[in-house]
Order: C-alpha cells, then sequence, then structure tokens
C-alpha cells in the first residue's frame, strides 16, 4: 500500500507529521523566506503582493510582473566581502529590488543595506555618458528587530530629499524600507490588522508560534497573496532535501549563538582575572608606598636629615617634607 505524503519518513529517518512540521519552519528564517517567495507560480503571485503592499504604487501602477535575478553581488577585489541577497527582482518598469529578512541585529545592518543598495546600482555596468538607463534600486528590509531611529512606525521608508525644503532629488535612484516587527501593535495587542502590509507584518511576526491563529484563520481569508505565502511554507515542509538543510542551518545558527555566548562569557572570565590580578597589583603597591611612608615618618621624627630619608626610602624630598 502506497504511503501517505504526511507520513513519509525524511533523510533523518523521522516521521512527518504535517501539522506539527507546519509551524515549525520559521519564515523569518532567510532560507525559509527564500524559499516561500522563489519557489513557483503561488511564491512568484505572493512575491507581487507583498512588493504592492511595501510600495503603495499608485493606481495603474501596481506590479504585475517580476523576474528573479542572480543574488550573487559581483565583487571587483580579492578581500572584498562578498555579499549575498535574499531575493532580488526586476519589475516591468524596470526597478530593481532586493528583499532582505533579518532575524539578528548584526554586521552594523543598517550601513550593510546601503551598501548593497549601492552595489545594486554598481552591477548595471554602464558604459560611456549612458547614466539615463540606470535603473532605479530599491531596498526592502523586514527585521525581526527595532533599528536606533526614534520613530515608532512599523514601516519607514528612506528617500534622497534636501535638507531644509526635503524636496526629492531629481531622478532620485534610491530607496530603502524597513518593517520592523517588533513595532506592530497589532501583534502585541491581539487585533486584527487595519491594511496589507500590516497583515504581511503579522503573518511573519506570528509564525511559528501561531499564538493568534483566529487572527491569521481571517487574514488568509481576505489576502489571497499571504494564504499563497502559506501554501507555499507548508509545501516545503514535504521536501525531504529542505528540510534535511533547514534543520543543518538552524543547528548551524545554534552553535553560532552557542559560540557567540561563550566567547562573550569568556571575555567576561578574562577580564574579571585581569581586573583581579590588576587590583592586586594595586594593593601590593598601596601597602609597599604605605610602609615607605611610615618609615619615612619615623626616621624624620627621630631628626634624620630629608635627604639621607628620600635615599633609604626612594620617596620624593618634596613629600618626606611635608610630613
Amino acid at each position: 500500500m502506497k504511503k501517505h505524503r504526511a507520513s513519509r519518513p525524511n533523510l533523518l529517518g523521522e516521521v512527518r507529521k504535517t501539522r506539527e512540521e507546519d509551524f515549525q519552519l520559521d519564515p523569518k528564517c532567510d532560507i525559509v523566506f527564500k524559499a516561500i517567495f522563489t519557489q513557483g507560480r503561488e511564491s512568484k503571485t505572493a512575491l507581487i503582493g507583498l512588493l504592492n503592499a511595501v510600495l503603495n504604487p499608485a493606481e495603474g501602477k501596481k506590479i504585475n510582473k517580476i523576474v528573479y535575478l542572480n543574488t550573487h553581488v559581483y565583487i571587483m577585489f580579492k578581500k572584498q566581502k562578498k555579499p549575498v541577497m535574499d531575493i532580488l527582482v526586476s519589475c516591468e518598469n524596470d526597478e530593481l529590488i532586493n528583499i532582505e529578512m533579518q532575524i539578528d541585529n548584526k554586521d552594523n545592518f543598517s550601513k550593510r543595506t546601503q551598501h548593497y543598495l549601492a552595489c545594486m546600482l554598481h552591477d548595471q555596468g554602464i558604459s560611456g555618458d549612458a547614466y539615463n538607463r540606470l535603473k532605479p534600486c530599491i531596498t526592502i528590509n523586514i527585521l525581526d528587530f527595532t533599528l536606533n531611529t526614534g520613530l515608532t512606525d512599523f514601516h519607514t521608508c528612506y528617500r534622497m530629499h534636501e535638507t531644509t525644503r526635503l524636496t526629492a532629488l531629481p531622478s532620485a535612484l534610491t530607496e530603502i524600507h524597513f518593517i520592523e516587527l517588533p513595532k506592530l501593535i497589532e501583534y502585541t495587542k491581539g487585533e486584527f490588522p487595519a491594511d496589507t502590509l500590516a497583515r504581511w507584518a503579522f503573518y511573519f511576526k506570528a509564525l511559528p508560534q501561531n499564538k493568534y491563529p483566529e487572527i491569521l484563520s481571517k487574514i488568509f481569508s481576505e489576502e489571497k497573496e499571504i494564504q499563497m505565502a502559506e501554501q507555499a511554507r507548508q509545501k516545503i515542509t514535504f521536501r525531504e532535501k529542505f528540510m534535511y538543510a533547514y534543520r543543518s542551518y538552524q543547528r548551524a545558527k545554534m552553535d553560532e549563538r552557542s559560540s557567540r555566548i561563550y566567547l562573550h562569557e569568556q571575555a567576561i572570565s578574562e577580564g574579571l582575572e585581569q581586573g583581579l590580578e590588576q587590583g592586586l597589583e594595586q594593593g601590593r603597591m598601596e601597602g609597599k608606598l604605605k610602609v615607605k611612608q611610615e618609615i619615612a615618618s619615623r626616621l624624620k621624627s627621630q631628626g634624620i636629615d630629608t635627604n639621607t630619608i628620600a635615599q633609604a626610602t626612594q620617596l620624593p624630598i618634596a613629600e618626606i617634607e611635608k610630613m
């Protein structure tokens, strides 16, 4: 008898339980995020829906078609760090859009995203004076942490403007979006998100724990692109190679965190030991100084001349004269 797919053993010999596995795949994990939005027709439709929700284009200018591009950035020098983007697409209006999912705040992320944006401009490889052929570049960053901006909105957008009148730079080519999931107020209150972008953010934030199944169910029923993303997420749980890679990736992340914690604790331990040694050394030096001062005081009270006391105790003559 043919086995049902839901009970098919994976590469680790474990039995697949669909319902349990579904909510273990975190869409905020970059490899899961990339798989959700790059694996087939449903994924492409879902990504187009996400892009339109973030960019909110005017009527008649919504994105309808995208082409996936190579996410490896060209490097000029051997020692140059090679950026690898999560998802990079080209739209029918010639915009290039990089979409990044980031769980940890590391590598000075705000500077890193500007570097990625510069790479997108640089990699277009124009020649001569053909700058009019440069395509606008947009970066969308979905973050599971908050930036140090002082702003409370979960979605912010940065463009080039004149600083006094805030007039946009003519023919501006760059735009950076930040979606900071912890700032989504509806999630913390358990309320139904008001607009499509907030519903996307709620979807990313709520899984894999799924604390609000009723809200997610309503989101899936009202937003077909988010429902498609969820269907894509569930489908990849049946791909044995992906699940094996996902577990390996998660183990590597745990090892990295453990290594960082160990190094941090080791640094603290070494710092404490060094501080203790320095404290003991300082204590010894202060003790020796106090003994010298007591000896000098006694010798002075016995009428011994200052120069003789200075030679005996190696204390400055000025200090002895003050005694």
